[in-house]
């Protein structure tokens, strides 16, 4: 960030002779971070900037920043009564984070990780009022039983190149997961 913030400063000193520099001033650097602008090889973009979302993918449950929802996916025939852990994403639809998973070998032998964290990442969009974004990266949290043997295969498993379309407890989402990166929860 100091370099992308050195840079655009030093620009726009260099371009105009204005009194109007941006980021000059105590407070604006801080506002300039904050807007959601990022710099792109064509400029400055403020619209549509990727939300950064980080979930600690447990064996028992899915922490976010502001979620907290148990592991456990259930496939559905039937439209239940409340959209309540409703999620359906290509033309299915599962009931999740309503109890734990049963033991699995790997997070990667079924879609039911992928799925948790789908519905993490709109849990997560929801309380930030954010449900028309185009742009997620995904910083994933996993146990160290996963870090060392696994990291690789969990994110290209999380990771989805063509847009992502699926809704989530009545609300539709669709985005690009733009960047996934694997950290260790201690």
């Amino acid at each position: 960030m100091e370099r992308l913030f050195t840079n655009i400063t030093n620009e726009e000193l260099t371009q105009n002779n204005n009194d109007l520099h941006t980021g000059c001033y105590a407070g604006e650097r801080e506002d300039f971070m904050m807007n959601g602008i990022y710099m792109t090889e064509n400029g400055l973009k403020a619209e549509n900037a990727p939300v950064k979302i980080a979930l600690d993918h447990g064996w028992s449950s899915i922490k976010g920043e502001h979620i907290f929802m148990e592991t456990s996916v259930v496939p559905v025939d039937y439209t239940p009564l409340t959209n309540h852990g409703l999620l359906e994403y290509k033309g299915k639809k599962y009931i999740v984070g309503q109890g734990r998973l049963g033991k699995q070998a790997t997070k990667t032998e079924n879609e039911n990780y992928f799925l948790l964290t789908l519905a993490g990442i709109a849990k997560e969009l929801q309380y930030q009022g954010k449900t028309q974004i185009e742009h997620v990266e995904l910083y994933a949290g996993v146990p160290l039983t996963l870090f060392g043997a696994e990291r690789k295969e969990f994110r290209d498993y999380l990771w989805h190149k063509e847009r992502i379309s699926f809704t989530f407890e009545g609300v539709h989402y669709s985005f690009f997961i733009d960047k996934v990166k694997i950290y260790l929860n201690c």
